[in-house]
């Protein structure tokens, strides 16, 4: 009896240090598994930043070359049809390609909304003819000067009427479009008047210059220009497309780029 109250007092006994022992080997795992889990990150931690620079430096060199290869083959971004943008603009209807385009053609300063000057230059009547070519339109000649001073080529009573203006004759003459060339060769000894050209789309259906004529709105404003030795406020009020010549420069009204 007392061997075995003897050894229960033993076992006793020794149960707080196996408690203790347990826990200190609780204590030795956990912190050997935490150490063990940061040790393993920790390359992955360090080789996150060159990484990331590594990876930075690859996108902004070869994905700039890759847009600029997208854009020399002509790609387009895609338009929402309900974001109100349109590939086409102008009152021309050219498309915002061929504005472009015509505005490399010209060196202008802008006046107004609607009338832009360009000033005069050997080159400036081949680039009006190209424009013209370009975008399918033929000019009308209206001046009050004898028009033989201005075109080389003969006029007929086919392509020419004219309206009485004061003691005057407007002449109003549909030409070729390589007169313009020589309209700006022969305008330099102008006497002062302005020297106007209507510009209308060569795909007008019968288009016939006696319908001009007729027009007693154009007339009206025709005869407001000479009468205010074209002003530009004058200018401003017209809806057509319509260059002055003067020897400033050419005032251009309501122009297609």
């Amino acid at each position: 009896m007392n061997s075995k109250m003897i050894r229960f007092m033993n076992v006793n006994n020794l149960n707080p240090k196996s408690a203790v022992f347990q826990e200190r080997i609780r204590q030795n795992l956990a912190n050997a598994f935490i150490s063990t889990t940061i040790l393993s990150a920790m390359p992955g931690i360090l080789m996150a930043v060159p990484v990331g620079l590594t990876f930075g430096g690859f996108c902004a060199i070869f994905g700039a070359k890759i847009s600029k290869k997208s854009d020399e083959n002509g790609d387009k971004p895609k338009i929402d049809e309900d974001s109100g943008i349109s590939e086409h603009s102008g009152n021309s209807g050219t498309s915002s390609e061929d504005e472009k385009d015509n505005n490399e053609f010209f060196d202008f300063q802008k006046i107004s909304q609607k009338l832009k000057l360009l000033e005069n230059s050997e080159n400036l009547g081949p680039q009006i003819l190209e424009y013209l070519e370009k975008s399918l339109k033929f000019g009308i000649l209206i001046t009050l000067r004898d028009v033989a001073t201005l075109l080389e080529s003969p006029t007929t009573s086919e392509n020419t009427v004219r309206i009485q203006y004061k003691k005057r004759k407007i002449k109003i003459v549909k030409i070729e479009n390589f007169g313009i060339l020589e309209i700006f060769k022969n305008s330099r000894n102008s006497d002062g008047s302005p020297i106007l050209i209507f510009l209308e789309n060569r795909n007008s259906e019968e288009f016939k210059i006696q319908n001009l004529a007729e027009n007693r709105q154009f007339v009206m404003e025709i005869k407001e220009i000479f009468e205010k030795n074209g002003e530009e406020r004058i200018l401003e009020k017209l809806d057509c497309e319509i260059l002055m010549i003067k020897k400033v420069g050419v005032v251009w009204a309501n122009s297609g780029f």
